[in-house]
């Protein structure tokens, strides 16, 4: 997936901005997405990984990347909203201010970070931001946020759709879509509960819409 810019730059003041990356044999994509976090013209302060154990060279190769890359490796897959809580709950404890929360499939536009701050400047009410998310085709929409079905189901706002046929201006939405989302402190500190962010119950999908 490609995740991308969709804001207007009014930054105010600095924040610092973190990520915690949830990778399970993700050899294929992990390059480019370490490459495209560390190419932020506003840079992230911590950049980690948090390794689902994985049987291929992901490992390796989130090694092979200078500070301030770092990795947890866990010993067994745990699943993405528990392996997401351990990385979250290690940023906070260091400071973090923003945290974004990604798939090992992000690659982000180097403007992400300041535009992503220009918009909790702006908006200061807000806790959790869901960016705009392309295919790889960097046409077509993956999300814009997600949105409640009258059957209760998560809807991922123009999935599937051409980029240039939607209205993509900035709004509100019912939830975030899990592939990429940004948690302010505040917001992270008001949805703990039995110490989990995320709740462990959802191994993989829907921990977002919940």
């Amino acid at each position: 997936m490609q995740a991308i810019k969709n804001f207007v730059n009014t930054n105010k003041k600095k924040l610092s901005i973190s990520v915690v990356i949830i990778s399970f044999n993700s050899e294929s994509f992990l390059e480019k997405n370490l490459h495209s976090l560390l190419e932020q013209s506003y840079p992230f302060t911590s950049i980690l990984v948090v390794d689902n154990a994985s049987s291929d060279r992901s490992t390796e190769i989130v090694k092979s990347f200078p500070f301030p890359v770092r990795s947890i490796e866990l010993p067994s897959n745990i699943g993405y909203a528990a392996a997401a809580n351990h990385g979250v709950h290690l940023l906070l404890s260091e400071g973090a201010e923003l945290i974004l929360v990604a798939n090992s499939d992000i690659i982000l536009d180097s403007s992400f970070n300041k535009e992503t701050i220009s918009i909790f400047n702006e908006k200061n009410h807000i806790g959790m931001l869901s960016p705009l998310i392309l295919r790889f085709d960097k046409l077509t929409v993956d999300s814009a946020g997600q949105e409640c079905s009258r059957a209760l189901y998560p809807v991922e706002r123009g999935y599937n759709q051409p980029k240039e046929l939607l209205n993509l201006d900035s709004k509100d939405v019912f939830s975030v879509c899990g592939a990429a989302t940004v948690f302010s402190r505040q917001a992270l500190e008001k949805l703990q509960l039995n110490n989990q962010y995320y709740d462990e119950d959802f191994f993989m999908f829907w921990e977002d819409f919940d």
